[in-house]
């Protein structure tokens, strides 16, 4: 695409339109109970010419992915200040502000005993990478009673207040 202009004289140039592309400030981040904003542009200088009167924004907390919006009208101006947008046309960089989950661990604890004909339990539990205080509730539900072995099986409660979709867990079996 080009632009044919004429000066005073009236003689006619044609002119390339030239594609800057805005690109805005996304960082890879994992869940970590806290807002994570986009709104700004990695740049919006392009050699003698600036962009302005483009604006992002993205906001999101919780795991997923969160469109970054665009307004505004783009003006391009050269060094001189003078308006010369209709030789460039200004696009922003499609993305998204993507919070990725983070990984934890849940594991019941092992336990070994001579055989003496009462059940062998171990209410233990190990919990690794949650976020602050949102430890779901462990009900360790494991038991052996005759010789051998067994998973020490437990269920997981994730209360109000815990988004069991901003972790992906591992579970762990100690073993009886």
């Amino acid at each position: 695409i080009g632009t044919l202009s004429a000066d005073s004289n009236y003689y006619g140039k044609y002119v390339e339109v030239q594609t800057l592309t805005l690109e805005p400030v996304v960082e890879a981040v994992t869940y970590d109970a806290k807002a994570h904003v986009v709104d700004s542009f990695k740049t919006t200088q392009f050699g003698d010419v600036t962009v302005s009167g483009l604006s992002v924004y993205a906001e999101g907390t919780n795991a997923g992915s969160y469109d970054v919006a665009v307004e505004g009208t783009a003006v391009v101006t050269d060094a001189n200040g003078n308006d010369v947008t209709k030789f460039y046309n200004v696009v922003v960089a499609d993305t998204d502000l993507v919070i990725a989950k983070k990984n934890a661990t849940i594991s019941s604890l092992p336990a070994t005993k001579e055989y003496d004909g009462t059940p062998l339990t171990n209410g233990g539990f190990l919990l690794q990478g949650f976020v602050g205080n949102e430890a779901p509730e462990v009900v360790v539900t494991g038991s052996l009673t005759d010789i051998g072995t067994a998973a020490n099986t437990f269920r997981v409660i994730y209360g109000e207040g815990i988004n069991a979709d901003n972790y992906n867990v591992t579970l762990v079996e100690g073993q009886l």
